[in-house]
């Protein structure tokens, strides 16, 4: 074998690096697409494709919109459905729809369920209890369908012959657009019909103050026949992200009304839900229903570097406590405080995240027929709080954390 021969069988070792750097530029580039892929594109597709479901929910609920609006034109004595009844586009055999998970009702409110063979029929015997067989071949049904997600149709009438649809909504596109701007206050439903404020009720909502910029001293409710709050002291307004100022000079009064009164009753549970920012670490009230009472369903204050959620019935004292570190300073935080009868717990979270669960140890009433304050123990301005503060909500029901999502900042 000649020399030429055998140096020619030799591998070049030039060839060998050049190979491997175009194996891993190769391999870089791959690596690149895929994290565009993650990062950008699969959240684009996934974003087009929840679009495209809540097009078809905003469609579905205008239909039936549509023809409940003829229909009660053309029969303003017919029946629309049941007073405090929750009707579902979910099927079940058991019409109080029992064996479904699905969020707590106020007291006195029921679900409505039909069975599968009878869902989509527009005679009045599918999940809308209304003959709509002259406007529409059949009722639509949530693309999803599911309790655990929340996502359904569901429709509310009452006796003065008013309604309401609603549809939870999932891309961000219509959440921002249709959702929040639909003149109701569910953050994540398309609510639309002659009385969207049904749905409010349905929910359990007792009051809410957006406690946004208003000229003068009154805060409104968006209940127009319960009443708004009015600041006691000198208004200040957080500019930037339209909400209310407390500067340890002001705070919120709220008169009592027989709503709000039934909150603290034995057996009963409530909510409390509210946006702060900004907070001083200083024992400070942020809101309290005690006002001069001897009981109290509810206080919400800071006290030694923590956030503390009580209860008082006179005698006998209840709380939860969080560290005041659990609410950052520069953002707002959403403050969600739940007395839960029936597991016997009062809940505290923060940005939907439960922070503490403790027992409730309180057995008998807490309820007082005085007025609540925002930024203040009483109307005498003890314990005034510094803090930015909005959308304030009192619920006559215990949340859940899948049901935290509808109100407030998310």
């Amino acid at each position: 074998m000649s020399f030429c021969y055998i140096n020619r069988m030799k591998k070049n070792p030039f060839t060998t690096k050049n190979n491997l750097l175009k194996t891993l530029i190769v391999l870089g580039i791959i690596a690149i697409i895929c994290s565009l892929y993650v990062q950008y594109v699969k959240p684009y597709v996934k974003e087009l494709s929840l679009e495209k479901q809540d097009q078809l929910r905003i469609k579905d609920l205008d239909s039936l919109n549509g023809a409940m609006q003829e229909m009660v034109s053309a029969s303003s004595t017919g029946f629309i459905g049941k007073n405090k009844t929750i009707y579902i586009s979910i099927p079940s055999d058991d019409s109080r729809c029992s064996n479904l998970d699905l969020p707590s009702v106020p007291d006195g409110w029921q679900y409505h369920c039909v069975a599968t063979t009878t869902l989509s029929k527009t005679d009045g015997s599918g999940w809308v209890p209304v003959n709509l067989s002259e406007k529409i071949n059949q009722l639509p049904i949530d693309p999803i369908n599911k309790p655990e997600t929340l996502n359904y149709y569901a429709y509310v009438a009452s006796s003065t012959n008013q309604y309401v649809f609603v549809g939870a909504l999932d891309s961000k596109r219509f959440l921002k657009g249709k959702a929040k701007n639909d003149g109701g206050i569910d953050n994540i439903r398309h609510e639309i019909g002659s009385n969207i404020s049904l749905w409010s009720t349905a929910q359990g909502i007792v009051g809410y103050w957006p406690l946004k910029k208003e000229d003068g001293f009154i805060l409104h409710n968006y209940f127009k026949n319960h009443p708004n709050g009015e600041i006691i002291g000198k208004p200040y307004w957080n500019e930037l992200d339209n909400s209310l100022k407390l500067d340890g000079n002001n705070f919120v009064y709220v008169d009592q009304f027989p709503e709000m009164n039934s909150i603290g009753m034995v057996n009963t549970g409530f909510t409390i839900v509210l946006s702060i920012k900004d907070t001083e670490n200083i024992n400070q009230s942020i809101t309290e229903k005690w006002v001069d009472s001897t009981s109290y369903p509810w206080a919400i204050r800071i006290e030694n570097d923590n956030l503390i959620f009580a209860e008082y019935d006179g005698q006998n004292w209840s709380g939860a406590s969080t560290p005041i570190v659990n609410i950052k300073k520069n953002t707002w935080s959403k403050v969600t405080c739940v007395r839960d009868v029936k597991n016997k717990r009062l809940n505290v979270y923060i940005n939907n995240i439960l922070v503490t669960s403790q027992e409730d140890g309180i057995t008998s009433n807490t309820s007082n027929f005085k007025g609540f304050t925002i930024g203040s123990r009483n109307r005498s301005g003890d314990l005034k709080a510094k803090t930015d503060i909005k959308d304030f909500y009192v619920l006559n029901r215990p949340l859940q954390q899948r049901d935290l999502i509808s109100f407030g900042e998310n």
